[in-house]
C-alpha cells in the first residue's frame, strides 16, 4: 500500500518537473497515425429549397448553344401498307359541271338501204263485190310494188309495225272492213247508213295499226251482203310501215 501510494507521488514529481526541464529546448517524437475510422451513417435529407429565379436567356444576344445542322440522311425503306380503314359517310352531291366540248364527227352512214321502207296509196276501186278483196286501179305510191293491184292486198315485205286507213264516199249504205293474215279470224269493220230517199253522199272512214310478220297480207272487203252493188264513188286505201320489228330486222325487201 506504501509503495503504490509512493508510486504515485514519483510520476506526479516528474510530471511537474518536465515542463522545467524541456523550457530549454526539448523535442518529442510526433506519435504515428491512428487507424481510419468507420464511416458513418449518411445524413437525414435537407429541407426543399427556395425556388430560383426564372432564366431570361431569350432575352440574351448570345446564344446557349451554337448548333450545326448535320448531313441528310439516307431515305429509309417503304413501310407496308396500313389496314384499310372503314367506310366512310357519303358526301353531299356536288354541283353539276360544265358541258363537255362537242364530240368528234361521226362516221358516214351505210347507204346500202338497211332501214327498208314500205307504203302505198291506192284509189278507184272496181265495183266492190260482197266478200271479196276489194281491187283498184290506180295508185300514187307503191314503194316495191307491195300492194298488188290483181288481187287487191298488201304482202308484207319488211315486218313490222303498220298503219292502214281507207276513205270512202258513197250514196247508199255501205260496211267495209279491214282484214289480215295478222288478225286470223277477226276483222275490223266499219258502216255508214243512210236515207237513199235523200239522195245524199256519205263518207266513210276507218284505220288500223297492226304488227306483221313477212309476207302476211292486209286488204278491204264489203262485209255486208245487201251492199253488193253500193253506189261507191271513191275509196283511198293507204298503208306505211311505222317501224321495224326486232324479230326480222334484217329481213330483204
Amino acid at each position: 500500500m506504501f509503495s503504490l501510494t509512493a508510486g504515485y507521488l514519483l510520476l506526479g514529481s516528474a510530471l511537474l518537473l518536465m515542463p522545467e526541464l524541456c523550457r530549454g529546448g526539448c523535442t518529442v517524437q510526433d506519435g504515428k497515425p491512428g487507424l481510419e475510422g468507420i464511416s458513418g451513417r449518411d445524413g437525414l435529407p435537407g429541407e426543399k429549397g427556395e425556388k430560383g429565379d426564372a432564366g431570361n436567356w431569350l432575352a440574351s444576344n448570345t446564344p446557349l448553344m451554337e448548333s450545326t445542322k448535320g448531313m441528310k440522311g439516307e431515305s429509309g425503306h417503304k413501310g407496308f401498307p396500313g389496314e384499310m380503314g372503314g367506310k366512310g359517310y357519303s358526301g353531299a352531291v356536288g354541283q353539276a359541271g360544265l358541258p363537255g366540248p362537242p364530240g368528234p364527227k361521226g362516221s358516214l352512214g351505210d347507204s346500202t338501204g338497211s332501214l327498208k321502207q314500205s307504203a302505198f296509196s291506192v284509189y278507184e276501186p272496181q265495183n266492190p263485190e260482197y266478200g271479196k278483196p276489194v281491187k283498184f286501179t290506180r295508185n300514187s305510191v307503191n314503194i316495191n310494188d307491195d300492194f298488188n293491184h290483181q288481187t287487191g292486198k298488201f304482202t308484207c315485205r319488211v315486218p313490222g309495225v303498220y298503219y292502214f286507213v281507207f276513205h270512202s264516199m258513197s250514196e247508199k249504205n255501205l260496211c267495209l272492213s279491214l282484214k289480215s293474215d295478222a288478225l286470223k279470224e277477226e276483222n275490223f269493220g266499219f258502216c255508214d247508213y243512210c236515207d237513199a230517199s235523200k239522195n245524199e253522199k256519205h263518207v266513210l272512214s276507218g284505220g288500223v295499226v297492226l304488227q306483221l310478220d313477212k309476207d302476211e297480207k292486209v286488204w278491204m272487203e264489203v262485209f255486208r251482203e245487201e251492199n253488193t252493188q253500193p253506189s261507191v264513188e271513191s275509196i283511198v286505201f293507204n298503208g306505211f310501215l311505222i317501224f321495224q320489228t326486232g324479230r326480222h330486222l334484217n329481213s330483204e325487201c
